[in-house]
């Protein structure tokens, strides 16, 4: 086992460790305020949200709220919960689309993960509006000098909250550095904007590519190396402004399945240099799963997928 498998795998075990639940105390500091909602996760597996209307303790069975819900008032001991938070605070995802970061901060939403089976990725909160998301490619068959490492920093500057509906807008200011192995490095600018509403996030974004390429044919763009794979030209010039549109829906009725769209243009003055996303989303407070297809205008379509633990 090589020193990077080694070090991914201590961090695993370690955040195992540090991300088992405790369940005493699930009902302390728990809000009974009307416009409070919260998301319930039983030991079964099923879920409720409604609001809290009060907390009672049984002398035999121990604590237990009174839940509610659209259907009625239910209610369930502290045995019974595995998890129990605001509905505001479930979706720990919110922070990205598939590759699309939004405006919304990591905030304590830390998490690592892995896409395509041989891609892993980190992402860091700091304070409440710093994010640091981090990625690297192991490919077996290739050396480390042809793998890929991405670093993206953002800033959430301005949080908006909607006066006549619930929801909340979000803007962010970043920059991404990143290596197409060791000899191709290209950095970007950008600004986003996400509308979140109940069960939407709507995400845009504009970039600028602030990097030159390493053509040696005197063009814009990067010869890209892959070993024993081959080679292949990206055109992305310097100073080229690109777009980004994503889309994060939840299904009506369903907490955990998400929908994610995204929409790529590398360039504005070329409609070719575009791809499109469309992928489904599980996820719970803790694990995520992504699978979908991207399409590019070459035309190429690819299965995509990912898979992101949130212990934390």
């Amino acid at each position: 086992m090589n020193k990077a498998s080694s070090w991914v795998a201590m961090m695993v075990v370690a955040l195992m460790f540090a991300s088992q639940p405790c369940r005493a105390g699930l009902f302390d500091n728990l809000d009974r305020s009307s416009e409070t909602e919260y998301l319930v996760r039983l030991t079964n597996g099923e879920l409720l949200t409604g609001t809290i209307v009060d907390i009672v303790d049984d002398a035999n069975e121990g604590k237990a709220i009174k839940l509610k819900t659209a259907i009625g008032v239910a209610k369930i001991f502290e045995i019974q919960v595995l998890e129990i938070t605001n509905v505001d605070d479930a979706y720990r995802q919110s922070n990205r689309v598939y590759f699309l970061p939004t405006a919304e901060p990591i905030g304590n939403n830390h998490y690592v993960g892995n896409q395509e089976l041989f891609v892993w990725t980190a992402g860091i909160g700091f304070w409440d509006y710093v994010s640091v998301n981090m990625m690297r490619s192991t490919l077996p068959w290739i050396g480390s000098q042809y793998q890929f490492s991405h670093l993206n920093v953002k800033a959430s500057i301005y949080r908006q909250e909607y006066e006549t509906m619930k929801g909340h807008m979000n803007l962010a200011l970043g920059g991404t550095l990143s290596w197409l192995n060791s000899a191709n490095r290209f950095s970007d600018v950008y600004l986003t904007a996400t509308y979140t509403r109940v069960r939407s996030r709507l995400t845009g974004m504009i970039f600028m590519n602030m990097s030159g390429g390493n053509r040696n044919d005197g063009l814009d763009g990067f010869q890209v190396f892959a070993g024993n794979l081959g080679q292949t030209i990206i055109n992305y010039p310097a100073g080229a402004v690109g777009f980004a549109l994503g889309l994060d829906t939840r299904f009506p009725g369903y907490q955990d399945f998400h929908v994610l769209a995204e929409l790529w243009n590398g360039n504005l003055a070329s409609a070719y240099n575009t791809a499109f996303l469309l992928g489904l989303r599980v996820a719970n407070s803790s694990v995520s799963m992504d699978f979908g297809m991207v399409a590019f205008t070459t035309p190429i379509v690819i299965p995509v997928c990912a898979f992101t633990w949130t212990p934390f």
